[in-house]
C-alpha cells in the first residue's frame, strides 16, 4: 500500500517539476519577474503546554508577461520551509520540521476577468474576527502573519461596471478541515461553488454557495447518524457592509448537510460587526463582532431542543454557542502599534485575552504579544498547526521581508 507521505512527496515533486517547466518556457518570452521572501523566527513559552523555539523561510518566485496590450499571464510559486522544537521539560521534547508548497497558482487576466489555477488562497467575506464564511482558509485573527494553508482550485472571476463581480470556483483533492469546520472533504470529489457581489445601499452585499462531500469514515458516531461513509454538504453564505457614521457589517451561513439523523442537518452561523475610529491621540480604532452558531433540524428555527439518539446522552440539548469579540488598535507614531483582543464564549462562560506590540521597519518587524486564554480552546477548528495560543504565555516573534 502507497502510504500519504509517498502521495504527498510525489505531489510535491510533480508542483516543482511544473514550475521548472513553466519557468523554462516563460523565460524565453519578454518576462518581467522578481524573487522575494518572508523569514520568521519565535520563541514562545507557555508553561502549561510548552516552550517553543521555531523558525519559517517562505521563498516566492513572481513572474508576469504581457500577452497582448490587455491580456497578461502571471505566476507565483512559493513553499513553505519550517522547523520548530517544543520541550516541556529537557526530558519531554518534541521537534517537528517540513517543506511544503504554499502557492503555486498561474492567471490570465484581462480588463474585466480572469482566471487562476492551482493550489492558492481564496477567502472572501466582511467579518474581521468571527468569520462564518472562513470557507476555504484558517486564518488566525491573531496571528501578524495570517499564515494559511491553500487549496488547489480553478477560481475565475468577472467584473461589471458597476462594481459587481462574480466568481466561480471548482476545488479538488483538499482534504483537510478549514477554519469553523470540524469535517474532512472527500479527497477524491470535486467542490464547486460561487459567488456574486454587488453595491447595494451605502456599501455591498453578496452571495455565495459551495457543494462538496464530506467524510466520516473515521466517525462511528457519525457514520451512524448520515446512514455511510460520505455526506453532500451544501453551503449558502450571505455577507453585507455598509456605511452609516460607523462601519456595520453582516455575515451569515447556512451548512445543509444530509444526514439521516435530521436534528443535525443544518448549520448556521451569523455574524454582525461595528467598528469605528474614534479621536483620541493618533485615532483608536475599535471594532467588535458577534456570532451566533447552531446546529438544528430546521433553517429558520433557533433554540431548538435536540435529542441525541445515542444512550450515552438521552435528555435534550441545544447545540448552540456564542462567542464576541472586540479588537482595539491604537498606533504610538509611525513604527509602533498596540493591539488588545477578546474575546467571549458565552456558553462556555470562558474569556480569552491577546495583546501583541508591533514595532514595525522598512524590511522587519518584531511583535511582543502575551495571552490568558483557557487551557483547552477550540475557536479555529480548522488550524492543524500546534496552537499555543491556549493557556498563558508570552511570545517574540520576529519578521524580515526581502
Amino acid at each position: 500500500m502507497i502510504s500519504k507521505q509517498t502521495i504527498y512527496n510525489h505531489k510535491i515533486e510533480q508542483i516543482l517539476y511544473g514550475i521548472l517547466l513553466s519557468a523554462t518556457l516563460l523565460f524565453s518570452q519578454d518576462l518581467e519577474y522578481y524573487i522575494n521572501g518572508q523569514f520568521t523566527g519565535w520563541l514562545t513559552v507557555n508553561p502549561e503546554i510548552a516552550t517553543q523555539i521555531g523558525g519559517r523561510y517562505i521563498p516566492a518566485f513572481n513572474s508576469r508577461l504581457m500577452l497582448s496590450d490587455e491580456t497578461m499571464a502571471d505566476l507565483e510559486a512559493s513553499v513553505n520551509l519550517y522547523g520548530f522544537s517544543s520541550f516541556k521539560t529537557l526530558d519531554k521534547q518534541y521537534g517537528e520540521g517540513d517543506l511544503r508548497p504554499y502557492r503555486v497558482w498561474g492567471r490570465v487576466s484581462g480588463t474585466a476577468w480572469e482566471a487562476r489555477l492551482g493550489l492558492q488562497k481564496i477567502n472572501f467575506g466582511t467579518a474581521l474576527i468571527l468569520r462564518p464564511l472562513m470557507w476555504f482558509d484558517s486564518i488566525d485573527p491573531r496571528d501578524p502573519i495570517q499564515l494559511t494553508e491553500g487549496v488547489y482550485a480553478l477560481l475565475g472571476k468577472y467584473y461589471f461596471p458597476n462594481n459587481a463581480n462574480a466568481w466561480l470556483w471548482i476545488l479538488y483533492g483538499n482534504e483537510d478541515p478549514r477554519g469553523f469546520d470540524p469535517f474532512h472533504s472527500a479527497p477524491d470529489e470535486p467542490e464547486v461553488g460561487g459567488r456574486l457581489q454587488f453595491p447595494f445601499l451605502t456599501g455591498e452585499i453578496a452571495f455565495s454557495t459551495h457543494y462538496r462531500t464530506i467524510d466520516l469514515q473515521n466517525n462511528v458516531l457519525l457514520n451512524l447518524m448520515a446512514g455511510g461513509n460520505r455526506v453532500d454538504e451544501i453551503r449558502y453564505g450571505l455577507d453585507g457592509k455598509w456605511d452609516v457614521e460607523v462601519g456595520l457589517w453582516l455575515e451569515a451561513a447556512v451548512i445543509d448537510r444530509d444526514f439521516n439523523f435530521s436534528a443535525f442537518r443544518y448549520q448556521k452561523l451569523v455574524t454582525i460587526g461595528v467598528d469605528y475610529t474614534f479621536a483620541l491621540g493618533n485615532g483608536l480604532h475599535v471594532s467588535a463582532e458577534h456570532l451566533i452558531t447552531e446546529t438544528s433540524g430546521e433553517i429558520f428555527t433557533w433554540g431548538e431542543a435536540i435529542t441525541l439518539p445515542i444512550p450515552i446522552q438521552s435528555s435534550d440539548v441545544t447545540e448552540q454557542q456564542s462567542l464576541s469579540a472586540i479588537s482595539v488598535n491604537y498606533p504610538f507614531g509611525l513604527i509602533d502599534n498596540l493591539m488588545i483582543m477578546l474575546y467571549s464564549d458565552w456558553q462556555g462562560d470562558q474569556l480569552y485575552s491577546f495583546i501583541n506590540w508591533e514595532r514595525k521597519f522598512d524590511s522587519w518587524s518584531i511583535y511582543f504579544m502575551g495571552f490568558w486564554n483557557p487551557d483547552e480552546q477550540g475557536l479555529y477548528q480548522g488550524i492543524s498547526e500546534i496552537n499555543l495560543f491556549a493557556g498563558k504565555g508570552i511570545q517574540i516573534m520576529f519578521v524580515y521581508n526581502h
